[in-house]
């Protein structure tokens, strides 16, 4: 991971590099209608969009890690309040056994069915808004990407 983040930041230096010997062509010669000024302008967006896409590309694939992992620890926090629920199933039956009330075992019941629709409406709504941010990144990505090849356009055009 370091070693293309490494690959990353020279390529990004070799680009800077061409980008400076464009400017300093311009300034020499005075010419910025030359084909030959024009086509490196064009490779040097082409390829600095292309680092910019596979560094997108490589946050929204952490981002999507980072989800993964979220929505794992949410599901075995669910899978420990499920066998919390199990351990406390089966004190209270204990508990209501001994008692021969069917008052307190009614209430129980009821409660431990309202505790499981509580933790399952919370599950599935982290589990919303988990897809609520996947959505907000996958427009802010499409948004920047828009907006850099635009950036790109109108360099390209008043370069050349």
């Amino acid at each position: 991971m370091l070693l293309v983040l490494v690959l990353l930041l020279l390529l990004l230096l070799l680009l800077l590099l061409l980008l400076l010997l464009l400017l300093l062509m311009v300034i020499v010669d005075g010419c910025c209608c030359c084909w030959f000024c024009c086509f490196v302008v064009g490779v040097c967006c082409c390829l600095l969009f292309l680092l910019l896409v596979v560094l997108a590309v490589r946050f929204f694939l952490l981002f999507l890690l980072l989800l993964c992992f979220v929505l794992g620890f949410a599901y075995s926090e669910v899978l420990f309040e499920f066998i919390i629920v199990g351990v406390g199933v089966v004190v209270v039956v204990v508990i209501v056994g001994f008692a021969y009330s069917k008052v307190l075992f009614a209430l129980v019941v009821v409660a431990l069915l309202l505790f499981l629709v509580l933790l399952t409406v919370r599950f599935f709504l982290m589990l919303l808004l988990l897809v609520l941010l996947l959505v907000l990144l996958l427009l802010l990505l499409f948004v920047v990407c828009f907006f850099m090849l635009q950036l790109f356009h109108a360099l390209i055009v008043v370069v050349c």
